[in-house]
């Protein structure tokens, strides 16, 4: 047969989607100074959220900076746009993006603006402020992540849950320094402020890094309890995750042992038995 001629057909253009269609609703009554301050706050908030999840990060500061802009808004309107401005100013544009030492900085300093505003709830506050940390730890800041935090700590009403999660990211920076020791000293502060050495997620979270904190310092009792409380977290569906625990924690048992016997005996041998944690 013989070849057919192709011919170009003219597509229908494609319709907006309806997310599309709301971005532009929300950007349109944004722009329109004749509506009421409340709705453009709102429609300004929702809009920054859009552009974040479609990775526009200029367009997503930029529809907030247009409303901090307006003298009508109220100090609560004002702390919920900066709040949400740190959320637009560290959003990803790309996959695990590190941010810049500016771009923390200047997130900071919005970030520290908005805390001194009304409108901001704690649950708000903290999420702000450990995002804040995180990228500060991502980006290999270790001392700019401590000092942040600390200072939030200090500055901040912060529930003590949250803060036993704030003290674990700084002795992740006094990690990343190889302060061993301080990092157990955080560690410690978060167990006290967390006030419950049973919730099996929250020891799973803590005591395994606390526990590589602990040896890399020779602190073996402290290692020795965080691979023990490390056991009973684990159900027998993960077996592999119990088992190491108690390995790591006979292993660090013989270490109690032989620094216990030195301090009675210090040319003696330790020929104590060892003692398994599953008797």
């Amino acid at each position: 047969e013989p070849d057919t001629e192709l011919k170009p057909v003219a597509l229908p253009p494609c319709k907006p989607s309806r997310d599309e269609l709301a971005l532009q609703a929300a950007e349109k009554l944004v722009a329109d100074e004749s509506a009421p301050v409340s709705e453009r706050v709102k429609s300004a908030l929702a809009a920054s959220v859009m552009r974040s999840e479609l990775l526009d990060r200029p367009a997503a500061v930029k529809v907030l900076d247009k409303l901090l802009a307006c003298p009508q808004c109220s100090q609560a309107e004002r702390g919920r746009l900066l709040l949400a401005k740190v959320n637009a100013l560290m959003t990803e544009v790309v996959f695990e993006e590190v941010f810049s030492r500016k771009q923390l900085d200047e997130a900071v300093a919005t970030l520290q603006k908005a805390l001194r505003m009304p409108g901001v709830s704690e649950k708000e506050r903290y999420e702000a402020i450990q995002r804040m940390a995180d990228g500060y730890l991502a980006a290999g800041e270790w001392q700019a992540a401590i000092d942040f935090a600390e200072g939030r700590l200090a500055d901040t009403n912060l529930s003590n849950v949250d803060r036993a999660w704030i003290e674990i990211s700084i002795a992740a920076g006094w990690k990343g320094l190889k302060e061993w020791k301080k990092a157990c000293q955080a560690y410690r502060k978060a167990h006290v402020f967390y006030d419950n050495d049973k919730d099996g997620n929250f020891l799973r979270k803590i005591c395994w890094v606390e526990a590589e904190a602990a040896e890399r310092c020779e602190d073996w009792i402290l290692a020795q309890r965080c691979y023990t409380l490390l056991v009973p977290c684990y159900s027998s569906e993960e077996e592999s995750e119990r088992n190491r625990a108690i390995e790591n924690a006979e292993r660090v048992t013989k270490f109690v042992r032989k620094s216990q016997k030195m301090e009675v005996d210090p040319s003696g041998e330790d020929d104590a038995a060892d003692i398994s944690l599953d008797e």
